[in-house]
């Protein structure tokens, strides 16, 4: 049956974010609850919503979806300029690697970036900023039945 593979779309952003060669250490997860345990800086991927393309000469043969990927990047810092520094710099570092390689490794037909927002707040418990930022990512991929 033919289907759109969710879970290797997720995995396969992984691999990438994971071969991007980025300046600062980083955990890479997926949809994972954020906790900063052995890394300051964090790269959480999330599959946010998913939307069907209807084309109306093939419609109930083939449905292209365009699913909305959420790369959430964190980083935890005392100074909270140097916490928005290595934010906007993995950000940077990032969506170059993701233009490239816009099938995912042949896992998907084609993603596009679509901004993303920032954020900064201030985590009294570890006495810490934590800067963080998105990067919103359109991947679409067709089925055919």
């Amino acid at each position: 049956m033919a289907r759109i593979d969710y879970t290797a779309i997720k995995k396969a952003l992984k691999e990438v974010v994971e071969g991007a060669g980025m300046s600062y250490d980083h955990e890479t997860s997926i949809e994972k609850t954020l906790l900063f345990d052995a890394f300051d800086n964090v790269v959480n991927i999330e599959l946010d919503s998913r939307n069907v393309v209807v084309e109306s000469i093939s419609q109930g043969k083939k449905l292209r979806y365009q699913l909305l990927v959420i790369i959430l990047v964190y980083a935890r810092h005392f100074d909270q300029e140097k916490a928005s520094e290595i934010r906007d710099t993995l950000i940077s570092e990032l969506e170059p690697v993701l233009m490239q390689n816009r099938d995912l490794n042949n896992t998907v037909d084609t993603t596009w970036l679509d901004g993303g927002q920032n954020i900064v707040a201030y985590i009294e418990d570890e006495q810490a900023f934590v800067s963080a930022g998105e990067i919103r990512l359109i991947v679409e991929s067709t089925i055919t039945t």
